[in-house]
């Protein structure tokens, strides 16, 4: 019999779920994934929080307040080990607002700006042992102040 919790967790490189790094040069790898052979997961939603100081003019074709991203975030899925990516999937905020279409919202006060968006699933994503959800960052986002991924949802542990 399974033992069922909610969770949220940030996708992590290593210790690390702030994805303003430089992944310009050496691309940057941020996953969420089951970490024992007895976890599964039911992902229900998926949401991203970027923060910039100063003003965001959210233009869509911009990058929070900067130039559009050349090479983007790729998103990726391992399931039952093949892997499903969408390269280049994110390079504005017209992106982020196509993939967080449920709920995408900015918050600005001249000095910083929030930015904040939600994907719902439903049907939820389900993660099996040996699965996992891949953010690429393949450009400098060091001018942010900080951007984070993260997903919710049910934890089955048996």
């Amino acid at each position: 019999m399974a033992t069922v919790f909610p969770f949220r967790a940030n996708l992590l490189n290593g210790a690390v779920s702030n994805m303003a790094v430089n992944g310009s040069v050496t691309p940057q790898n941020f996953d969420f994934a089951p970490t024992t052979a007895t976890e599964r997961f039911q992902i229900f939603e998926s949401s991203f929080i970027l923060s910039t100081a100063g003003n965001v003019n959210e233009l869509i074709t911009k990058f929070a307040d900067f130039a559009p991203l050349t090479n983007g975030l790729d998103l990726s899925f391992l399931f039952s080990g093949q892997t499903y990516s969408l390269t280049g999937l994110i390079k504005n905020n017209f992106d982020l607002y196509r993939v967080f279409v449920d709920e995408t919202v900015q918050i600005g006060n001249g000095n910083r700006t929030v930015m904040i968006g939600r994907q719902w699933h439903d049907p939820p994503i389900i993660f099996q042992p040996n699965d996992r959800f891949r953010v690429t960052v393949r450009d400098n986002l060091t001018g942010l102040t900080a951007m984070g991924i993260t997903l919710a949802g049910k934890m089955f542990r048996t």
